[in-house]
């Protein structure tokens, strides 16, 4: 047998995981070559050389207070190594660790846990600073709108800071292109209107919008990003932190300060890393890590199988230790009529095309996702939170199981096997 080692498991271990296969198939990992992860001493340096600013230490001077946005734990962001340092530059130009406040940016996530919290932050500093989570329906001040409309409503404690810090992690986007730069910020802490503004009515101008998933990742520029960027701009956000992480969840590379340059080169950086072209194998296997914390989330990574030959056996690996997961129904609490209501009000004739497309995409979308049919590897599923997801998937707790059941499904000698072994960080 050979066996390939991967890595499973984000925020509830980050196990390794050795999968197996006959000696005697084609086994491929798909994947680039990648540098080694920064040092504690690197990315302490890269903070304090900025891109397009002042130093951290310098552009606090004379602030009173500041403001730092987190991401969750639907976020691989592992914001506890970088923390350290931007608290020391805080202090250093006069900041007390009192008047630092980190703010949870989940936008419309449900509400993080205590344990979720302390991963984030870090057992340093998880009592030395004040800690809010963002609630989309709460703590919100109204701060206008972007030419196109959207209405701005932005968490008040954040504005309340004499200084507005980010950090978060670039990765392929389904609909933003790249996460990272003022995703942060809108929709991360912004109010459910908004939310719902940028998510649903921005499709009209969107006119790939209707394309689905994995279909605009990896460009930079579309009009969701212009929108989520209007809102930085108006809001304000003075300095920024992105990763670029590997498949350990290890910083690989690390950008800090305007907000706008740091997405940029770390955009570019992700695209050198984690662009694939997809191989054509009679088995393909999807590892979802670092995005496996849950189910929902784990869809992030399905995108190797929807791409390739129909008649190939596809599998899915996940931990999901959080089970089914959310999206999160704050953003979505008003009844359907009322959200049908609002769109018709904002709607324009210029509109009308996109919004058939938007439609049809979206029955599309759930007629296709009725007759998925997957080989999951997971502990952690039961049967009935996988019939809510992919009603025609298979689960399995155990890789021998699936490996007979692939074994069955390709009774041929010459077998081709093709591994994403961090599918959500990868893109086409």
């Amino acid at each position: 047998m050979q066996e390939i080692r991967l890595t499973w498991a984000a925020w509830h271990g980050d196990h390794p995981l050795t999968i197996r296969f006959p000696s005697s198939w084609d086994v491929r990992v798909v994947e680039n070559k990648l540098p080694p992860a920064l040092s504690a001493e690197e990315i302490k340096d890269r903070i304090r050389r900025p891109l397009g600013g002042p130093a951290l230490s310098e552009m606090a001077r004379g602030r009173k207070s500041a403001a730092i946005l987190i991401d969750d734990m639907t976020r691989p962001t592992p914001t506890a190594l970088i923390l350290p340092f931007i608290v020391s530059d805080l202090e250093a130009a006069g900041i007390n660790r009192s008047e630092i406040t980190v703010i949870i940016s989940g936008g419309a996530h449900k509400e993080t846990n205590s344990d979720n919290i302390l991963k984030k932050i870090g057992s340093g500093l998880i009592n030395e600073l004040k800690v809010s989570i963002h609630d989309c329906e709460r703590n919100l001040a109204y701060s206008g709108k972007t030419n196109k409309g959207t209405p701005i409503y932005v968490n008040k404690t954040y504005l309340e800071g004499d200084l507005k810090i980010g950090i978060g992690t670039i990765l392929p986007h389904p609909i933003a292109g790249f996460s990272g730069g003022s995703k942060i910020l809108a929709p991360g802490i912004c109010g459910s209107e908004t939310i719902r503004y940028i998510h649903d009515y921005i499709q009209c101008y969107q006119h790939d919008y209707h394309g689905g998933p994995g279909k605009r990742a990896g460009k930079m520029e579309n009009v969701f990003r212009q929108e989520i960027d209007a809102i930085c701009d108006v809001v304000g956000l003075d300095f920024l932190v992105n990763v670029v992480l590997n498949p350990n969840r290890e910083i690989l590379n690390l950008f800090a300060g305007d907000w706008k340059e740091t997405y940029m080169q770390g955009a570019r950086t992700v695209s050198d890393h984690f662009k694939v072209k997809p191989v054509r194998a009679d088995v393909i296997v999807a590892n979802t890590y670092p995005f496996d914390t849950s189910m929902r989330y784990m869809l992030r990574g399905l995108w190797p199988l929807s791409s390739e030959n129909k008649l190939s056996t596809k599998v899915v690996i996940g931990f999901c230790g959080e089970g089914l997961g959310a999206f999160g129904a704050k953003n979505t609490a008003s009844s359907l009529s009322s959200r049908l209501q609002k769109r018709l009000k904002k709607f324009r004739p210029e509109h009308l095309l996109n919004e058939f497309k938007i439609g049809v995409n979206f029955l599309r979308k759930i007629i296709q996702k009725q007759n998925l049919e997957y080989l999951i590897f997971s502990p952690m599923i039961n049967n009935g939170d996988l019939v809510k997801v992919l009603p025609k998937s298979i689960c399995f707790d155990n890789w021998d199981e699936i490996l007979a059941e692939i074994e069955r499904r390709n009774p041929k000698k010459n077998v081709t096997v093709a591994i994403y072994p961090y599918a959500p960080m990868q893109f086409a």
